[in-house]
């Protein structure tokens, strides 16, 4: 059985035809997923992909999905995971309804920057990088666990081993690549009026910035408009695609999710 892992990040497991568009780790295949995915017509059971989609416009996460019905054998699965837009919205309009209570006002300056930062940012790792700092050099416990209980991650853990902490001193030639092409947009950037720069130049990196969000209704409905067929909403410990939980994927050894507040969609060609 093939079975392919696009934009897995460093999130990937042997068994898997691990796909990114850079590489770090020879188990990962460096590949421009904007381009013809790598595979003959047909070729492959099991497409995945967790938080990749939303990297993408509408137009581009269209002709992503495209590609990958291409590659499907017929009867071949998809599974996709990406961010619950109903859910960080329901939670935003709680919040937001009840900001009387005092301890509902922090949780709202984190629902919204979950909701927009992403979207809007225009520098590195944008305004999230900041407001994590600052929660873990207060030790604030009521953000801290409430981010775990949104997102699934310890922010104390997270940011030690970011990249945000700028504190990996390895060198690759990825790495090495990465660091002149940010040198190189730093200089152009430069020449712009200071005023201007931020407007500009967007600093972002590609995977980033998410393009988009969806929702239980708009995810199957572009499943279906590309082809695909028999969708369902699942959940992180339920799948069609045979012993899929053996790979952590979607769950934690303990068994709690990776990714919470997302949503788990699976379609068949």
């Amino acid at each position: 059985m093939k079975k392919v892992n696009l934009g897995c990040g460093d999130r990937y497991t042997q068994g898997w035809v691990n796909l990114d568009f850079n590489s770090e780790n020879p188990d990962v295949i460096p590949h421009n997923l904007l381009n013809s995915l790598p595979f003959s017509n047909e070729e492959v059971d099991v497409i995945y992909n967790s938080h990749f989609l939303e990297h993408f416009s509408l137009e581009d996460a269209k002709k992503i999905l495209t590609e990958c019905y291409r590659v499907l054998k017929k009867g071949g699965v998809i599974r996709i995971v990406v961010p619950d837009l109903e859910s960080v919205c329901r939670e935003y309009l709680y919040m937001l309804d009840n900001i009387d209570k005092p301890e509902n006002e922090e949780k709202y300056q984190w629902i919204v920057m979950e909701l927009l930062d992403q979207m809007v940012r225009t520098e590195k790792w944008g305004l999230m990088n900041v407001y994590w700092e600052e929660i873990v050099k207060k030790d604030n416990k009521l953000i801290i666990d409430y981010v775990k209980d949104r997102l699934g991650i310890d922010i104390r853990q997270y940011y030690d081993d970011n990249p945000m902490s700028e504190q990996s001193n390895s060198l690759n030639l990825t790495k090495i690549k990465k660091q002149l092409l940010n040198w190189y947009i730093g200089v152009i950037k430069n020449l712009f009026p200071p005023a201007y720069r931020k407007a500009i130049v967007d600093q972002t990196m590609l995977g980033e910035k998410h393009k988009w969000m969806y929702d239980k209704y708009s995810l199957p409905s572009l499943l279906q408009t590309v082809g695909f067929s028999k969708i369902e909403i699942l959940n992180e410990k339920t799948s069609k695609i045979p012993n899929f939980n053996d790979d952590y994927l979607d769950i934690n050894i303990d068994g709690t999710a990776y990714r919470k507040s997302s949503i788990y969609c699976e379609a068949y060609k």
